[in-house]
């Protein structure tokens, strides 16, 4: 059956064996003597393939054993060489059925047929009634008859034991030696031993290796059966399930953490998704959420060269009409409008509700009475007419002033402003002086709840009504100098571009909202210009601020993803790792009984990715959970309402894309961290581990 020939093994240059030959036949009872560090263990793991020769060769069944490929040595192990250990090496925390299942499973038998074989063989025994009871449960001797059942239940042709009856008592290393006489008929026993009464009793042949040689032997007549070739195995990995049963209990606290580990960060992802592809929308409607959205203004600049010097200056006018031919182009619905915050500042004194004011905006409006701003309307109601007696504030408006906003529906504000103009058109050396005042009563008709983020207190007023009520005012020196009425408007309207009453520049309406981000695109096209239409848009230049905190704020949360990735990916390979150290023995006895390595890998493998695919599931629920919080967040301090929405149907128009990218990338990421333990696999001793207690 084994063929020594020359071989010499040494371990840290000492030479266990010394260029040993020796033929053992196909049946019968052998036991191998020597002192310890004599080489008989050494000899006995070479013929196991837990070992390799330095020198020599060593053939099985005619086939030199050192140009096996690993699959032949597990089929090898599975159904043609046993091996029973001095110290069992069962798993105690398996039933004696489980544990027997084990070697048949891998052996490729049903589980009807092989539960069939077990009965029969532990009645062989006596040993029936312990089928379902744990191996923790059985007395040494137990144990022993399990482990030899182990090694012969797939009727192997060779049975290794090493110490077989070192931790037993007479009567059952009597017993055992008895049960592995009877198997020598059929097969070849190699039994290492120290207890030479016991072996030379039951031995058909005894080998003495003294000092890493053989030195006597005591030989019958050699049989040799005819070389077999190896059968492929079509193993049953039922046997698996019971690892991943046993292991998921004993590792729980640490399949725990690991559970929270990949929710955590899974859930995180998907918040992160859930930003990116909806905070740019969250944007584009929030910027609507004000209405100045449609308003802007615009102004001509140009460079202008100092003389003698190397400077330049930009010198800003109100554009003609010829000037935005450009802009109508690219915004349809746009139209110009004279701006008359030379006349009417942009923040006016003004009291209100006894209190004195001149830090709140006031906007004019294409169409106060537009019932689109109805949705942004928390109290009072959108005026009918656009004249100049109601108006509409915002939110920061109330905070601002203070005041109930229960009760400011119907509420006055009070505008009092006393200009003084010169007209120069007729004389630029000696221009004619007016004085007039601008005395306005504005009840409020609405108050609006705008996008926050940077917003300020406002008041909104009909454009249209400003235009009328400027009309309204004269200038008296100026009419009668020119003998026919002027008014304010007048003055505004007739201003050269780079008049003070021109407010060098004018306002912009666009009737049609849609619009809007055709102007926005028009501004970013023409930023960088020194010369040409300069457009100032409140909205556009809050949207902008807004969009720069997001790509921060998206950025910040990239590098979060990822550390949560990386995280979990070292969380995992730890957990792995650590669980692989503690069940190294486990991992060697089943090297012993034929399981090719990757389906011991697997049995890690797959612990990890349930507990990660637990995660997952779990960590949708704590996505929408931190969703909500962050919305709300969010929607507290900037007024967007749900700038954050995980896009579970769609993303990138890919049906339920994050839940199958999110599957699939868990499953892989905690396979391969799972992976690392193959790497420690290749290079743990199994022999070391088979000895440990």
């Amino acid at each position: 059956m084994f063929q020594i020939s020359n071989v010499s093994k040494s371990f840290n240059k000492n030479k266990v064996l010394k260029n040993i030959n020796y033929s053992f036949p196909d049946t019968g009872f052998i036991s191998i003597f020597g002192k310890s560090g004599s080489g008989k263990s050494t000899l006995l793991n070479l013929l196991f393939f837990l070992l390799k020769p330095d020198e020599g060769a060593i053939s099985f069944n005619g086939k030199n054993t050192t140009k096996l490929k690993q699959k032949e040595i597990q089929i090898i192990r599975t159904n043609q060489i046993g091996f029973l250990f001095q110290s069992y090496n069962l798993f105690d925390e398996l039933t004696v059925a489980e544990n027997l299942l084990i070697p048949l499973y891998l052996n490729g038998s049903k589980k009807k047929d092989a539960l069939l074989k077990i009965k029969a063989s532990l009645e062989s025994l006596g040993m029936e009634k312990y089928i379902d009871q744990k191996v923790s449960q059985l007395s040494g001797g137990e144990k022993q008859r399990i482990s030899f059942l182990r090694a012969v239940i797939n009727n192997p042709k060779v049975i290794l034991t090493d110490e077989p009856t070192g931790a037993l008592d007479n009567a059952n290393s009597e017993l055992l030696m008895k049960n592995l006489k009877d198997c020598s008929k059929q097969k070849l026993i190699l039994n290492v031993s120290h207890n030479i009464d016991l072996s030379n009793k039951y031995s058909d042949e005894t080998v003495l290796i003294k000092d890493g040689k053989i030195e006597t032997t005591c030989k019958r007549k050699y049989y040799y059966h005819k070389k077999e070739n190896l059968n492929e195995i079509k193993r049953n990995n039922s046997w698996k399930n019971f690892f991943t049963k046993l292991f998921i209990k004993k590792h729980i606290v640490r399949n725990i953490a690991l559970t929270m580990s990949a929710t955590f960060s899974l859930a995180f992802i998907q918040i992160f998704a859930g930003f990116f592809s909806n905070a740019q929308n969250s944007i584009y409607v929030a910027q609507q959420q004000t209405l100045n959205y449609t308003y802007s203004t615009v102004a001509y600049k140009e460079e202008v060269k100092i003389e003698n010097s190397s400077l330049t200056l930009t010198k800003v006018s109100r554009p003609e009409l010829d000037d935005l031919e450009s802009l109508k182009k690219s915004v349809p619905s746009i139209t110009f409008d004279i701006n008359y915050s030379s006349i009417f500042p942009q923040y006016p004194p003004f009291s209100f509700a006894k209190n004195f004011y001149e830090s709140i905006e006031f906007i004019p409006l294409y169409n106060l009475t537009d019932q689109a701003y109805q949705p942004l309307l928390i109290k009072g109601n959108i005026p009918t007419n656009n004249d100049l007696e109601y108006v509409i504030v915002n939110n920061e408006f109330i905070k601002e002033t203070k005041f109930d906003i229960a009760k400011i529906i119907g509420e006055e504000i009070s505008i009092f402003c006393n200009i003084e103009t010169y007209y120069k058109k007729l004389n630029k050396s000696n221009p004619i002086k007016d004085n007039f005042e601008i005395k306005r009563e504005l009840i409020v008709s609405g108050v609006v709840e705008e996008f926050s983020y940077m917003n300020t207190p406002k008041v909104y007023f009909s454009n249209q009504g400003m235009l009328d009520y400027l009309s309204t005012i004269q200038l008296k020196n100026v009419s009668e100098k020119l003998q026919k009425n002027f008014s304010v408007l007048d003055l505004i309207e007739e201003a050269e571009s780079t008049d003070q009453y021109s407010s060098f520049c004018l306002n912009c309406f666009i009737k049609n909202k849609d619009e809007v981000p055709k102007l926005f695109d028009f501004i970013k096209a023409n930023e960088t210009n020194n010369v040409g239409i300069e457009i100032t848009s409140e909205s556009f230049t809050l949207g902008e601020s807004f969009k720069n905190l997001t790509t921060l704020f998206e950025s910040s949360m990239i590098a979060f993803a990822i550390i949560a990735v990386i995280g979990s990916i070292l969380i995992i390979g730890i957990i792995s790792f650590s669980c692989f150290v503690e069940e190294k023995k486990s991992s060697a006895i089943l090297t012993c009984l034929g399981s090719p390595r990757f389906s011991i890998i697997s049995i890690f493998s797959k612990e990890s990715m349930i507990f990660s695919s637990i995660g997952f599931v779990l960590s949708f629920g704590l996505a929408y959970l931190i969703q909500f919080l962050l919305n709300s967040k969010l929607k507290s301090f900037f007024g967007i309402k749900e700038m954050i929405q995980i896009p579970f149907n769609s993303f990138f128009g890919i049906p339920f894309f994050i839940p199958i990218i999110l599957l699939v990338g868990t499953l892989v990421i905690s396979f391969l961290a799972s992976y690392l333990p193959i790497t420690v696999y290749k290079k743990f001793n199994l022999i070391e581990e088979l000895r440990e207690e």
